[in-house]
């Protein structure tokens, strides 16, 4: 009878008779799988909050490990995500560009509250521009003049701070300053990138919170 050998070899051992060999792998951990508890819906994500543009926005921001994030509206398409399992192919029809990377950008107060103005400005008629928002809240008046419409900015546990200085993160062509934000996002502001795409960002977070629920209410509030 032949005489088996054993070698044990990292992650597995290796079993070898003459010319016949098995490689025995240790199995990987299942990744997470995040579950919706509520339907996360785009609609009206142009001219203000949404559900799935909530988990959107707290998933970019979770990714770029920043104080505030931002997806605009021109990066969600329309539909509803049903209660169930979050996973890419739920995720994609949903996004513009599911492949989409992100960015991190160092942007003061005031640049940030010039964006939130710009996001507005159309308001309450829909705009790819509107941003959905992450780590900060804000009140807004669609009445009042251009430029004037924010009233108040709440971020992290107080009021926003022009002359403070915010990390934020976005969708990378955001950044650089798409849908008309290049008077307050531009490459030079950018302090790094990542390369994992939006719909992947977005399961990922689903997966390390488990079950969420949006109500798409609560961090735009039009006056």
């Amino acid at each position: 009878m032949t005489k088996l050998r054993a070698t044990l070899l990292g992650s597995g051992v290796v079993v070898a008779a003459g010319v016949l060999a098995a490689v025995l792998i240790w199995p990987r951990p299942v990744q997470a799988q995040g579950q919706a508890a509520t339907p996360l819906a785009t609609a009206m994500c142009d001219s203000q909050e949404c559900s799935f543009g909530d988990l959107a926005a707290d998933a970019v921001r979770a990714a770029g490990n920043a104080d505030i994030g931002f997806v605009a509206a021109i990066s969600l398409r329309s539909g509803t995500l049903a209660p169930g399992p979050i996973t890419a192919d739920r995720v994609t029809p949903l996004l513009a560009n599911p492949n989409e990377g992100w960015a991190v950008s160092r942007l003061t107060g005031a640049q940030i509250r010039g964006a939130l103005e710009h996001a507005v400005r159309t308001a309450p008629l829909p705009s790819n521009s509107f941003l959905q928002v992450s780590g900060l809240s804000f009140d807004y008046s669609a009445s009042a003049p251009r430029d004037q419409r924010v009233k108040a900015v709440r971020a992290g546990l107080g009021e926003l701070s022009d002359s403070a200085t915010y990390t934020v993160a976005m969708p990378l062509s955001l950044a650089k300053g798409g849908s008309g934000f290049f008077k307050f996002f531009t490459k030079e502001a950018i302090t790094s990138q990542g390369n994992t795409g939006l719909a992947e960002v977005i399961v990922d977070y689903a997966g390390r919170q488990g079950t969420i629920s949006y109500t798409g209410v609560g961090r735009i509030n039009a006056q």
